[in-house]
């Protein structure tokens, strides 16, 4: 995933844009390192403090393409389950370049699905790592 710094939002939690290839949003990155500039890019991690269950968050879904979409309320991902661990941990993949980690109670969820799930904004934390462009380089 790519992020890139958006003028909006406060000096604590601004404002960014995600772009993937399954799609993008703006996102409020909730730690306090904010040290991207506008137009800047990097990779970035989304985290999800939500279970995911399924009728709930989280429904089986036909439609075979990856998507990430947010909005100031919430966020919705589609795509694949790459992997899913004895615990319930599993692995959205939203793109070659895009996997995210969810958690589902223990064989709730099977690999090789696809799923589409929604969650409140609140609910999503984007950490950045790996710059990879500076403005003006």
């Amino acid at each position: 995933m790519k992020r890139h710094a958006d003028e909006s939002g406060d000096d604590f939690s601004p404002t960014f844009f995600v772009e993937t290839a399954a799609g993008g949003g703006l996102f409020r990155i909730h730690s306090k390192d904010a040290s991207l500039a506008p137009g800047d890019s990097c990779s970035a991690e989304l985290s999800v403090d939500e279970v995911m269950t399924l009728g709930l968050n989280a429904w089986l879904t036909e439609e075979r393409a990856y998507r990430l979409e947010a909005t100031s309320t919430s966020v919705t991902m589609a795509g694949w389950v790459d992997g899913v661990d004895e615990d319930g941990l599993f692995y959205l993949r939203l793109g070659v370049d895009a996997l995210v980690m969810l958690e589902a109670a223990p064989q709730a969820i099977s690999p090789g699905t696809w799923l589409r799930v929604t969650v409140a904004a609140e609910k999503v934390t984007m950490y950045a790592f790996d710059r990879i462009a500076r403005v003006g380089s």
